[in-house]
């Protein structure tokens, strides 16, 4: 039994993933990548991981449960402003930020952990206290700030309200969907409260009330559901822009090989994403 106030727009959403997945993704497919399309493997993975989240988000809102789906669709759009800004990389750089994301984050641990050893000597756990496990992130830490330096890579984590100011309709949607969206992740009050049910009429949710976890927002569903579909197309719509109008010959096939990718079935997601918007409306 399902709690989906529209289920065949979910059905819609589930026919394009799995077009996504076999034409584009190109799920269980072995691929072959050259140095000059690094960008490819890392956009591919980044939608092949937005597939699974948009999956993910349809079988919450499947069952009412549009708050928990609001923080997968959240995510859904990070993977879709990363995404986006991979494709629009001209030189290299982007790439090699998004790459060395992980050692960025490290290093900044890193130096966080050895500041509050340094600054609470007293109040840290005896198992991080100790002389060698400090020596040891100062080493760590100089090797991952030479090894950054030597990349030319800023040191300071993109932040996402970076990433959004891209274009005016990613930070649209920055601005709307995601901070809405950042007080249900931070359970903000006023997002928990939606969890409470008034009893009496004289009284406020504050003071008497019962807790429904089955209840559901019909506006709020649809507004998870636009938010998914939005992260799902600017992604989708990114990558195939890029392999239509700079990778023509991924299309062809040559003496050896049959062609990556068939324009025809990459439009045809495209008309089944503009017709799934139409039904939103």
């Amino acid at each position: 039994m399902t709690a989906s106030f529209n289920q065949k727009i979910i059905d819609i959403m589930k026919d394009i993933l799995s077009d996504i997945s076999i034409h584009l993704i190109r799920e269980n497919t072995n691929i072959i990548v050259l140095d000059e399309y690094r960008w490819l493997p890392e956009t591919l993975s980044l939608m092949a991981k937005q597939v699974n989240l948009c999956d993910s988000c349809m079988l919450l809102l499947e069952n009412g449960m549009e708050h928990e789906a609001y923080i997968l669709a959240r995510s859904q759009f990070n993977n879709m402003l990363w995404i986006r800004y991979l494709i629009s990389d001209t030189d290299g750089s982007r790439l090699k930020e998004f790459i060395n994301q992980p050692y960025i984050n490290q290093w900044s641990l890193d130096k966080k952990l050895l500041k509050m050893m340094e600054s609470y000597p007293n109040e840290v756990d005896e198992k991080l206290n100790v002389e060698n496990l400090r020596e040891h992130l100062r080493n760590r830490i100089n090797q991952y700030s030479q090894y950054l330096d030597n990349e030319g890579v800023n040191k300071q984590l993109k932040r996402i309200s970076d990433l959004a100011n891209q274009d005016s309709n990613t930070l649209s949607i920055y601005l709307t969907f995601y901070n809405k969206g950042s007080k249900i992740e931070h359970s903000d009050i006023s997002s928990t409260r939606e969890y409470r049910k008034g009893i009496l009429d004289d009284y406020s949710i504050d003071e008497i009330f019962t807790i429904d976890m089955g209840k559901s927002n019909k506006d709020r569903w649809y507004e998870v559901f636009e938010f998914s579909m939005m992260s799902i197309f600017y992604s989708y719509e990114a990558i195939v822009n890029r392999l239509i109008t700079k990778e023509q010959h991924l299309f062809e096939d040559t003496p050896v090989s049959k062609a990556a990718y068939n324009e025809e079935d990459l439009q045809a997601i495209m008309v089944k994403i503009a017709f799934l918007q139409e039904e939103c409306k």
